[in-house]
């Protein structure tokens, strides 16, 4: 399987093992963490594979263009496809995801109820401050871990919702994938015969991840008939 998924690879890419890497490295889920064992997976690629920091800088450069894309483009593509029945359901599951990682670190009502209550500026500004730096805090935290779905999809879908600007966004999301693009690439160094499984076990978490969701929706849908 592995020398046939090569050979579509070759067929492809040829000797372009960074271009291949690069848009690897943009696709949601596997982003930065797929592309770099991706890059150097030698069974995959044979002698043309990439070395350890040619793989991080091309999956690297990958994910920095989505960062600056998708900040600027997933509220308005979240409205376009809420107004479609096709891709609808879609958009609320995304939205969903969305609210759901960013709930502890949006707290917006409250920063406003301190604006409210308390008369002292100074002391509102550095509440609100601290709240701020908190919210850039977990970003960062979230993409650094390298399992799927904490990438900078999510990251920048996360920023975007709790309010960042882009520079915050794309400093912290990228200090972030940094940080789980050094723990990745050290696995490929020290197991090179992983590489290619590391993106095998990618894929069965999101294959496993979608049927657990398939699941929790139909039981909610359930609960919501019986109720």
């Amino acid at each position: 399987m592995t020398e046939l998924i090569g050979e579509i690879f070759s067929k492809i890419f040829g000797d372009n093992v960074f271009l291949a890497t690069i848009l690897v490295s943009m696709v949601p889920i596997m982003e930065l963490k797929g592309g770099i064992p991706f890059g150097m997976s030698s069974a995959f690629w044979g002698k043309r594979a990439l070395g350890r920091w040619e793989a991080f800088g091309w999956a690297y450069l990958g994910c920095s263009i989505v960062v600056v894309v998708l900040y600027f483009t997933f509220v308005p593509i979240m409205k376009l496809l809420r107004k479609t029945k096709i891709f609808k359901g879609l958009a609320n599951f995304v939205e969903s995801k969305v609210k759901k990682q960013t709930a502890k670190y949006d707290d917006s009502g409250s920063e406003n109820a301190v604006e409210m209550q308390d008369n002292n500026n100074d002391v509102a500004i550095k509440q609100k401050s601290k709240k701020r730096l908190w919210k850039i805090f977990g970003v960062f935290c979230f993409v650094a871990i390298p399992l799927p779905l904490t990438g900078v999809w999510m990251g920048v879908c996360m920023a975007v919702a709790i309010g960042l600007n882009f520079w915050e966004t794309f400093i912290f999301v990228q200090l972030g994938n940094l940080v789980a693009g050094v723990i990745i690439s050290t696995i490929c160094v020290a197991f090179p015969n992983f590489t290619h499984w590391l993106i095998y076990i990618f894929l069965i978490l999101v294959i496993v991840f979608i049927i657990f969701e398939i699941i929790l929706s139909k039981i909610r849908k359930n609960r919501q008939k019986n109720n």
